[in-house]
């Protein structure tokens, strides 16, 4: 079986990363083979947490040429991506941005809720799927949460938000 690429927009922010590798580890929990691909160097602010942990990294890659299957986690602007991923091989997108692209994605299921942080929406999976998380996943969709809500004091901030870093923080 061919594994699924589970990545975001080019250099990514904390968001991005920790939803990429905490929906890779949920669909593997699910059987699916996925692998979580950053491209490009992640922000400090990943680096700062991943050190700050010692977690170990996601893979780094140039491009989708190794998969025949992606999805995106917070990302769904084609921009974004910088012609390093493929728009028809995008088969999933899970974003929070009212403003998106999510139409030029035509063989994407898409879910796009308005929360702070796509991490929020990686994490009500696991509650609801009631799958175990792992502390590293937890860790960076707990940070990227943090991260996007400034604390729960933007004004992006919604009681999903507050709702899923509670249980990651349990």
């Amino acid at each position: 079986m061919q594994p699924i690429l589970i990545t975001c927009y080019v250099s990514p922010d904390l968001d991005g990363y920790a939803s990429a590798i905490a929906y890779a580890e949920f669909l593997n929990q699910q059987g699916l083979v996925a692998i979580p691909g950053v491209i490009d160097s992640a922000h400090d602010e990943v680096q700062y947490v991943l050190k700050r942990f010692n977690l170990t990294p996601a893979e780094s890659i140039k491009n989708d040429d190794s998969f025949d299957s992606v999805i995106l986690v917070d990302a769904s602007d084609i921009n974004g991506l910088e012609g390093k991923i493929n728009p028809e091989k995008v088969i999933e997108i899970i974003d929070h941005r009212q403003i998106n692209e999510a139409d030029k994605f035509t063989k994407a299921k898409v879910q796009i809720e308005l929360v702070g942080a796509a991490a929020t929406l990686i994490a009500e999976k696991y509650m609801l799927a009631n799958i175990k998380i792992s502390p590293r996943a937890a860790i960076l969709l707990y940070s990227a949460i943090i991260s996007n809500t400034l604390n729960f004091k933007g004004g992006v901030t919604t009681d999903r938000d507050r709702r899923a870093a509670l249980w990651l923080k349990d």
